[in-house]
């Protein structure tokens, strides 16, 4: 850092779910000492799995994490069952969970919220069985590459997963084919395992689906331009050789929420993104708002523990009685895809329709964990370059009369209340180069250059 700022620092430990990954307690006593976390003369489960190896907030970055799913560990030695991950494989792993790692070491919670770090998949996969040695024989194929390898991806590729950790911002796939040494008994009885999403066909189009699902908080990475400093202008745009950032932000300003990165800055809010996000006090409504000057939309998303009932969110007031709205409606249909509607918010009774709007949530993944969620774009002006938007929520546990339309009547709300959104600076130090709200996903050989908003 003394010689650039345009670096960052990642401190990326294994997950912990294999810990202490068939390790012993050593015999030098200083180090004994620090690894015997619970203090019961062994090395095991119980212990720390990640502080005895942090080297302090001074020193990282990035909090990162390898993680890979490669069957049941309950098939054998090596797993080769070719089994599907569950489907919150990913939020098992790094807080913990009966699939996963200890939960009285939520990685995310320790160190991405403790210290305000980004957090980075640094390596990661659900892997395939090919072949296990000696015979190199084909294993069965179990659920299908293709499930397996989608289930994996769709448990951290989701607005559900963006919304709960808001500082996980990047994922590597671990791109290639590889033989994996059996760690207890060698390599003779060790397994060939694919962890390629790009590679096959179908799993290739079933990944360019599930993004194409999320476009609406997705910015796409701007194009290599020769001579030109792609920390200067924002996610999205064309480059322009010899403009500042403030003329190639696309509609930033100085007055604007977001902040726009400039050169040497190691990437500070490298677009203009005003961002906010709210929850009531019983947690039963949550709502947030991510805002792009790039593309001039703003994506909404909600979340209601009224999971077979309906929520909606109004902006630029703070009562229904005579507001001009719009409000916006959501609901799932029944087969767990979302509904959402306009609605004038003309009072406390059921609001009048007005149109259909688009959601951007995954097919069947409106009523996923047991939670309503829905996500929509409106127009970004609304948010930019204000302090506060006066807002309203509303929700209600009861069904609409028809689910499966969004003109749908639908009884009065059970809870509702005003909060105020308010668009926040990206603030991060420069050391810190990814803005809060982007996410970005690669693969080890060949970078997908996409940005999730």
């Amino acid at each position: 850092r003394a010689i650039t700022k345009r670096v960052a620092f990642v401190w990326s430990p294994n997950s912990a779910n294999e810990y202490p990954f068939a390790a012993t307690i050593p015999t030098n006593k200083t180090e004994a000492t620090a690894l015997d976390t619970n203090n019961n003369g062994v090395l095991d489960n119980g212990d720390d799995p990640f502080t005895p190896y942090w080297p302090g907030s001074e020193w990282v970055d990035w909090a990162g994490i390898s993680l890979y799913w490669k069957g049941n560990p309950s098939s054998g030695t090596p797993p080769h069952d070719n089994s599907a991950p569950p489907s919150d494989y990913w939020t098992q792993m790094v807080q913990g969970g009966p699939d996963g790692s200890n939960a009285s070491f939520p990685f995310y919670t320790m160190f991405s919220e403790k210290y305000d770090l980004p957090l980075v998949m640094s390596e990661g996969g659900a892997a395939f069985a090919l072949f296990q040695a000696p015979s190199n024989t084909s294993l069965p194929v179990g659920a299908g590459q293709t499930t397996i390898l989608k289930t994996f991806w769709r448990s951290y590729l989701n607005t559900t997963f963006f919304f709960t950790f808001p500082k996980a911002k990047m994922f590597m796939n671990f791109e290639f084919v590889k033989y994996d040494e059996d760690a207890v008994t060698g390599e003779d009885n060790g397994v060939t395992r694919d962890y390629r999403i790009t590679w096959n066909s179908d799993s290739l189009a079933a990944f360019q689906s599930d993004i194409a699902a999320l476009s609406s908080t997705l910015q796409w990475a701007v194009a290599f331009v020769a001579g030109v400093d792609p920390l200067t202008i924002g996610g999205g745009q064309t480059p322009q050789s010899g403009t500042s950032s403030s003329s190639s932000s696309s509609g930033s300003s100085a007055s604007s929420s977001g902040t726009t990165a400039k050169s040497g800055s190691g990437g500070k809010g490298h677009m203009s993104v005003p961002t906010s996000s709210y929850c009531n006090s019983s947690n039963s409504f949550c709502v947030g708002v991510t805002a792009s000057s790039v593309s001039g939309k703003a994506t909404i998303t909600v979340n209601s523990t009224n999971v077979g009932g309906w929520a909606g969110v109004s902006f630029g007031t703070s009562t229904m009685g005579g507001a001009t709205g719009p409000a916006y409606i959501g609901w799932h249909d029944g087969s767990n895809d979302a509904v959402v509607s306009q609605r004038q918010l003309a009072s406390h009774v059921m609001p009048t329709y007005e149109a259909t709007v688009t959601s951007s949530t995954a097919a069947g993944a409106a009523a996923a964990g047991g939670v309503l969620q829905f996500a929509f774009d409106v127009d970004a002006a609304q948010f930019e370059g204000v302090a506060a938007v006066q807002s309203i929520y509303a929700t209600s546990p009861s069904a609409p009369a028809t689910p499966s339309n969004p003109a749908s009547d639908f009884t009065q709300h059970t809870d509702h209340g005003p909060f105020v959104t308010t668009p926040a600076a990206t603030t991060k130090s420069a050391a810190k180069s990814t803005p809060k709200s982007v996410v970005a996903v690669a693969t080890v050989t060949a970078i997908l250059a996409m940005l999730f908003m």
